[in-house]
């Protein structure tokens, strides 16, 4: 009955503090909104950073309490089931008090893992291997308003996200580009006036355009179909594909098509890339 109550203690005590700790940043946040409200960012500053100390350290304590609660509560339990004299005078009571002790501690230790914060490994950053296009190269037929604003598009990607490259696809063709690319790509889009015409099949593009959504490749190098991206580095590591819309216009092109941005890490890009992509499509 003691281990169960002590268990129980400090279970609802690291439960208070979790929720705590989980809702500290939003608290913070709000407190720095305050201050620059109302001009006195400094004195806030001082509070949001005492207060976030405040939450780690509650939280910390909270954690090793459940720790050592829950390993030694359970190791109590298990020593007086192996040390008494006699099993035969355990009781149905003092059965059951054991049982729900041991869910107790249990339950401490699964909250431990619960409240802590585990990140996945981040991989290596390869070097490419391609041409490098430092500014971007767009179609000459295209007017001048649509160049403007596939040079912006492809500038606020690139410097909003940890992408190495940005190709701009439209109907069967790249008409804009910036980056690292496949070796000769400068040259084969110099002598087409900024356009080079896809080659081969294509499925994965083609999928992504007919079902208008995204495709995410976190792991390029490891799927047989990074052949058709043969615009790209032959190490290219991670790909997005976000199809969009042009504009109308006079000529008989197509509408439809879409933007590949590549990476030189393998699962770099995160919801919140994915979400600055669309919004800057969007713009």
């Amino acid at each position: 009955p003691i281990v169960l109550l002590v268990s129980v203690s400090l279970l609802s005590i690291s439960s208070i503090n979790g929720f705590l700790k989980s809702r500290s940043p939003s608290h913070i946040r709000d407190l720095t909104r305050i201050a620059i409200k109302q001009d006195i960012r400094k004195y806030f500053m001082v509070n949001v950073d005492q207060q976030k100390n405040n939450f780690n350290l509650q939280a910390s304590i909270s954690e090793n309490l459940s720790i050592y609660g829950g390993v030694f509560g359970i190791l109590i339990l298990l020593g007086n089931r192996l040390f008494l004299p006699d099993s035969t005078i355990v009781t149905d009571v003092q059965s059951r008090a054991d049982i729900i002790s041991v869910i107790a501690c249990s339950a401490l230790l699964l909250n431990v893992l619960s409240i802590q914060d585990i990140a996945s490994g981040e991989r290596d950053a390869v070097p490419l291997v391609g041409d490098v296009l430092k500014s971007s190269v767009v179609d000459n037929r295209l007017a001048s308003t649509v160049k403007d604003a596939l040079r912006w598009l492809i500038d606020a990607m690139l410097s909003c996200s940890p992408a190495t490259s940005v190709h701009i696809i439209r109907g069967d063709s790249i008409v804009a580009a910036r980056g690292v690319t496949a070796y000769g790509y400068n040259e084969a889009v110099t002598k087409n006036g900024g356009r080079l015409v896809l080659q081969g099949n294509i499925p994965i593009l083609s999928k992504a355009l007919q079902s208008d959504e995204e495709v995410y490749l976190p792991d390029l190098q490891i799927l047989p179909g990074k052949v058709e991206f043969s615009y790209l580095p032959i190490n290219a590591q991670a790909v997005v594909i976000l199809p969009i819309r042009f504009p109308k216009s006079s000529d008989s092109e197509s509408r439809q098509g879409a933007i590949v941005i590549a990476a030189n890490r393998a699962k770099v890009f995160k919801l919140i890339d994915l979400t600055r992509f669309k919004a800057a499509v969007s713009l």
